[in-house]
């Protein structure tokens, strides 16, 4: 059984509606998978309402984006933002959150028995065109057993563009066993202070995309932002 990690901090942001946020959480919780959620203090009453709906899903634990590792790592270099981002979503807040992905997916992976952890957007199903199809898919993959960690992408393995976007992987989904899971995050807290004092902050992906470059060895599948995020088994030939 696979075991889903996602979160929801306080970016003080006004790119997307908290409630529009919270009503894509609802149609992720609705499909039953076991999911776990860190949470910031003032979304705490509405995502446990939603809980209370789906007990499939429940809060881990109530933090601020500044409590977290990758922080007090990235706020060393937040006058350092790539060159080509839209300035109202690529806060230093939302590359900082999006840097935090594996740290959550490794306490979570240190602290649990389940064999496979995920990482899942709080907001993905906002890509999601067939509602009934991807809940099919995701629940197929809480299903699996895989040793590698799996990971989406929209772009061959090519030179990592820094400053701009580099779509290697997706990045709102991956997963793996907990052994992959760990070892995809200690490496990733040895690369990540030496990225950003090299280059300055950049979203996960391309940080994710580098570690690739110098020997990092996910399993691989094509897909793009929309349902195929999930369609893990139908890009078997892309592996």
């Amino acid at each position: 059984m696979t075991l889903f990690v996602t979160a929801f901090l306080d970016l003080r942001s006004e790119d997307k509606s908290v409630a529009t946020r919270l009503a894509h959480f609802r149609s992720l919780a609705a499909t039953g998978i076991p999911l776990l959620v860190f949470a910031s203090r003032c979304y705490q009453e509405a995502i446990e309402e939603i809980c209370r709906e789906h007990t499939n899903a429940r809060i881990h634990r109530i933090l601020e984006l500044e409590e977290t590792w990758t922080y007090s790592e990235c706020v060393k270099h937040r006058l350092k933002m790539p060159a080509h981002r839209k300035a109202t979503k690529d806060t230093f807040e939302f590359l900082t959150l999006m840097n935090a992905k594996v740290e959550f997916v490794e306490e979570i992976a240190r602290g649990c028995r389940e064999a496979q952890i995920a990482w899942i957007d709080f907001n993905v199903w906002h890509v999601v065109k067939d509602a009934d199809t991807t809940t099919k898919m995701i629940q197929a993959i809480s299903r699996l057993s895989e040793s590698e960690v799996c990971i989406p992408g929209c772009w061959p393995k090519a030179d990592v563009p820094w400053n701009r976007i580099c779509w290697r992987f997706c990045g709102g989904f991956f997963f793996g066993s907990r052994e992959a899971i760990l070892a995809f995050a200690a490496l990733y807290r040895a690369s990540l202070p030496r990225y950003l004092g090299e280059r300055g902050l950049t979203w996960e992906v391309n940080v994710w995309a580098q570690m690739e470059q110098e020997g990092w060895t996910p399993r691989w599948y094509k897909a793009d932002h929309d349902d195929s995020l999930f369609a893990y088994g139908a890009a078997a030939e892309s592996m």
